[in-house]
């Protein structure tokens, strides 16, 4: 769904762009240093956890990733954004998992006084090799078997992304989608936690001691080997359990392959199930904020103004991002050119939104990503390929990639949303602009959209849906009063037959509800009373009104009644 019901706020503001418009985030992936890899991926990996749309995410980094991977020895072995991001998903959906499995397992090495070294170099005189061979290999069992026995307490939402990376490095590379999962698991996830002085402190709160820290290093170092199915190290002295290593390089790969067999895909992932702490994006939007600001320029120069050429919603992302910048923004590098131009633009924008999210539907951001990944590939078979984004996705992506199934229009059921109002967007706003101060071609509103010098209020109607320029109009129309109730699936029988108001469901009969479609008799029922009660709330809400600004007008007398209509009507000499 566009938006689960988690733990974590509806989104506004930069969060929300980054949700709904795949160009924000290739133009941060396009844009960013190779020192900002950590931050900035954190940064929107973040936003995307919080919500539960990790897997918009996580399909385009895997894309990027293993198609941007020349040769199998470099899979997940470079340091790049989108191995940041989708190792931080492991990071924070299985740290859990890793932490209860190797708990015990770790902790008995860490308090036993046996020892595992096999280095004849290093061998005390007082112990036997082959006793130390054989502790080496039970340690060895003791750490892997709990893992490798037990493939379905993997969480899925880890076991989908594994699903995911193997089919995509095997379609690439034939018979190594065991590479790419062992260098995600094992390589970056599991060895670290065995081996690294950072998170022995998850195990025990004494000092770890030398010979400790040797048979934990050791340890890590053998399922290393493991997970790269090596069976010879450069160091002769790893050789003496070649056995070992061949017997577990074969039961990696049945672990891998049941862990690929009962993992769903990430598509059929109930992310609204999954238990997660709240999640705090709001340092995740201010790293972004500063991101956006310092490389505004270039992403306007670079990306905005060629694309928009050839792709129009590349106008309205770059609208949005100036008004979101706007206080931050040097004058220098503001196209909206005063406050007044920046509601006129605002009101558009909000005009705008609302209706791609009715004509997208709830699988925004994956439709607007296909539209853009099929502009920039026709532009590359014409020869014009854009500089600025040159994604892996663009030459790999099938239609098959975006199967966006069935398209509910709107947010999902269940939903609430907090409708607030604001006055200067429902009065509509003056659209006329400073003399020798024009807006640039990219940012020009649409004459159409502009009558009189005022902004229709159907273009600032955003009772559908939330922005982050203004709140939630309260104008009931039917589809919102049908998804307040929760009536929203009869939206399409009241529209065949015509109806598009609330006011006129009220008179309608029972039989003419069961004539349009509507068979329960309970439904009907709530219907009419719900629509009775509506109107009557309206009708006493406009009463008290009505008594108010009687009262009012009894208080302040007729002449400053007419002193405010005069300065109401005032126009600013700069406008006539």
């Amino acid at each position: 769904p566009m938006f689960s019901r988690s733990r974590n706020k509806t989104p506004k503001g930069l969060e929300l762009l980054v949700l709904e418009d795949p160009l924000a985030v290739m133009s941060c992936f396009s844009q960013m240093k190779s020192d900002e890899y950590d931050t900035i991926g954190e940064a929107v990996g973040n936003i995307f956890l919080a919500h539960q749309r990790s897997a918009d995410l996580l399909s385009l980094c895997a894309i990027e990733e293993i198609h941007s991977t020349g040769r199998t020895e470099q899979l997940l072995r470079q340091d790049s954004v989108y191995i940041e991001i989708l190792q931080q998903f492991v990071k924070s959906r299985g740290r859990n998992w890793r932490y209860q499995t190797l708990r015990k397992p770790l902790r008995r090495i860490i308090q036993s006084d046996y020892s595992i070294e096999i280095d004849k170099m290093r061998l005390p005189t007082n112990e036997d090799l082959s006793i130390n061979r054989n502790n080496l290999v039970n340690t060895i069992k003791s750490v892997l078997d709990p893992i490798f026995d037990h493939p379905e307490s993997i969480p899925p939402e880890i076991g989908a992304l594994c699903r995911f990376l193997f089919e995509l490095t095997d379609k690439k590379f034939p018979g190594k989608g065991y590479k790419v999962l062992s260098g995600s698991l094992f390589l970056r996830f599991i060895c670290p936690f065995i081996g690294s002085p950072k998170q022995w402190h998850l195990l025990t709160r004494q000092e770890i001691k030398a010979n400790t820290r040797r048979k934990l290093i050791l340890i890590a170092k053998v399922v290393q080997g493991i997970a790269n199915e090596n069976t010879e190290f450069n160091e002769l002295y790893m050789n003496q359990i070649h056995d070992t290593l061949v017997e577990y390089i074969e039961k990696l790969h049945v672990f891998l392959d049941r862990l690929i067999e009962i993992s769903p895909s990430l598509e059929e992932i109930q992310w609204g199930n999954l238990k997660e702490k709240r999640i705090n994006t709001a340092t995740a939007v201010q790293v972004l904020t500063d991101f956006f600001v310092e490389n505004h320029s270039t992403i306007s120069n670079e990306i905005i103004a060629p694309l928009s050429h050839f792709y129009g919603r590349a106008v309205l992302f770059g609208k949005r991002l100036e008004l979101l910048l706007f206080d931050y923004l040097p004058p220098e590098d503001l196209n909206i050119v005063n406050e007044l131009n920046k509601a006129n633009v605002s009101a558009e924008v909000s005009f705008e939104i609302k209706e791609l999210r009715k004509q997208k539907g709830k699988n925004l951001w994956q439709q607007l990503l296909h539209d853009i990944v099929e502009c920039l590939r026709t532009q590359e078979e014409l020869g014009n390929p854009m500089v600025a984004l040159q994604f892996q996705i663009i030459r790999h992506f099938e239609p098959i990639d975006f199967d966006f199934g069935e398209q509910n229009k709107g947010f999902t059921k269940g939903l609430r949303i907090r409708r607030r109002f604001r006055n200067h967007l429902r009065s509509g706003t003056n659209s006329v602009r400073l003399s020798g101060s024009p807006l640039p071609e990219v940012y020009k509103t649409s004459q159409s959209m502009m009558t009189n010098g005022e902004v229709d209020s159907s273009y600032t109607d955003l009772s559908d849906f939330p922005t982050e320029f203004s709140e939630i109009d309260d104008t009931l129309s039917l589809s919102i009063w049908l998804q307040r109730m929760e009536f929203s699936e009869y939206y399409k029988n009241f529209y065949e037959a015509g109806i598009t108001e609330v006011n006129q469901i009220k008179p309608m009969t029972d039989q003419q509800l069961v004539d349009i479609g509507i068979k329960q008799e309970n439904i009907r029922q709530q219907i009419k009373e719900s629509i009775h009660t509506t109107t009557n709330t309206k009708s006493k809400s406009r009463k008290r009104k009505h008594k108010s600004k009687r009262r009012r007008s009894k208080r302040s007398g007729p002449s400053s009644l007419i002193t405010a209509c005069e300065t109401k009507m005032e126009v600013p000499e700069v406008y006539t």
